[in-house]
């Protein structure tokens, strides 16, 4: 009856220890440095977002002109208009 005891109890000390450790580490960046598909795709993204700045710089400045035409030009227009 004894051994049976001690096998069950060394048993589930065991399993436990098997379930121990449940996380890694990962350096994610040391893999995609090394994915020649990553740093193609990162450098196409960058000139996008370069010439997508560069279109909203140009519509944020001819919006601005556009509005400071219209403060000039306000005190001569009537009310609907200015609508």
């Amino acid at each position: 009856m004894k051994k049976i005891l001690v096998i069950a109890v060394f048993m589930l000390l065991g399993m436990s220890q098997v379930n121990a450790q449940k996380f890694a580490y990962i350096d994610t960046q040391y893999i995609l440095d090394n994915v020649p598909e990553y740093k193609m795709a990162k450098t196409q993204l960058e000139e996008l977002t370069k010439k997508w700045q560069k279109e909203i710089e140009e519509k944020v400045q001819e919006i601005d002109k556009m509005y400071r035409n219209f403060q000039t030009d306000a005190v001569l227009l009537p009310a609907d208009i200015k609508k």
